[in-house]
């Protein structure tokens, strides 16, 4: 819009049952800075005076030239460190100590007493003893005794029934060998004792082996699976420590990224302000902007800031004279 239109559509706004003083002028600032411009009639080009501070309308002349390259200032955003990854301590787990067992002892059943009864054949009306497996017996008692023995005493009898009818002449040497063969049984007797004191020695030795073994088994059993747990354990632990060490460190590298990537994108924005600016205001390559500060505004004249030598203002100023 020129000037000329602008004072046309002035005049209309203003009424018409009050007189009014227009003025206008053109100014050129010799330098950068605050400088003073007068009122002018527009008919006459004589200095105008109102009795009140007019109304300024102001427009300045397109400049020529090259914007200054704007350097936009940039962000920094601070890096965000992350808190050491905790490490967790997993508690040991000590199993129970192997608990020893104890064997009870085997008593054999200790050997009876026997007595041996001493034989001896009086007369051929005499009843003799019998003798079955393992006993024998007098008189409808009986005591054991070895088998093998039984049957030999059984032949000796069977014998002394076939010899009865001369047992008489023989009795003497049936008594003799009677006696021979107590002794024997006597010895025979005395070996089992000592046979079944032996038994109970090799059972006694037997019992405290097995004791032995079961619990030295059991002890390495508790030995070794407790290194095992003690391994496990370590190993989870480690695992857990180094995966959450792993995932710190890639969680602040990660973040570390995304900081910068925001930064740059702050930053390229921030440099194209300026530019963007120039585009939406809609200024042409090689023009400069020239808004315009007034100040002062008397009966007589106001102050205008011209931003570079040469800069040229054309005002309009009404109000009533």
């Amino acid at each position: 819009m020129s000037l000329v239109s602008i004072e046309a559509e002035l005049a209309k706004l203003l009424p018409k049952a009050v007189p009014q003083v227009l003025a206008k002028g053109t100014v050129q600032a010799p330098s950068r800075g605050w400088f003073r411009a007068l009122y002018y009639d527009p008919l006459t080009g004589s200095e105008v005076t109102f009795s009140q501070p007019p109304t300024i309308v102001a427009i300045a002349e397109l400049r020529e030239g090259t914007p200054p390259k704007v350097t936009a200032p940039t962000i920094t955003i601070p890096t965000l460190e992350l808190p050491k990854a905790s490490t967790i301590d997993i508690p040991r787990m000590s199993l129970p100590s192997a608990t020893p067992i104890s064997v009870p002892s085997v008593q054999i059943p200790k050997s009876p007493t026997i007595e041996i009864p001493t034989v001896t054949i009086a007369y051929l009306n005499e009843s003799f003893p019998y003798y079955s497996p393992g006993q024998v017996c007098f008189f409808g008692a009986c005591q054991p005794i070895n088998v093998e023995l039984a049957d030999n005493l059984n032949k000796v009898t069977k014998s002394l029934y076939a010899i009865q009818t001369r047992a008489n002449d023989v009795i003497a040497t049936i008594n003799d060998g009677l006696k021979k063969i107590r002794e024997a049984t006597i010895s025979v007797r005395d070996a089992l004792f000592d046979f079944r004191d032996k038994v109970q020695t090799a059972v006694n030795e037997y019992k405290d082996k097995i004791q032995t073994a079961v619990n030295s088994g059991f002890s390495d059993t508790q030995t070794k699976t407790q290194e095992a747990l003690n391994a496990y354990r370590d190993k989870i632990q480690t695992g857990v420590n180094s995966g959450l060490t792993d995932i710190h460190n890639k969680t602040q590298e990660a973040l570390n990224t995304y900081r910068q990537n925001i930064q740059k994108a702050v930053n390229d924005g921030l440099s194209n302000v300026i530019p963007k600016l120039y585009e939406m205001v809609g200024m042409p390559v090689g023009q400069l902007m020239s808004p315009i500060n007034i100040r002062n505004v008397t009966e007589s004249s106001f102050e205008f800031y011209s931003l570079s030598p040469g800069l040229k203002l054309h005002y309009i100023a009404i109000a009533k004279r």
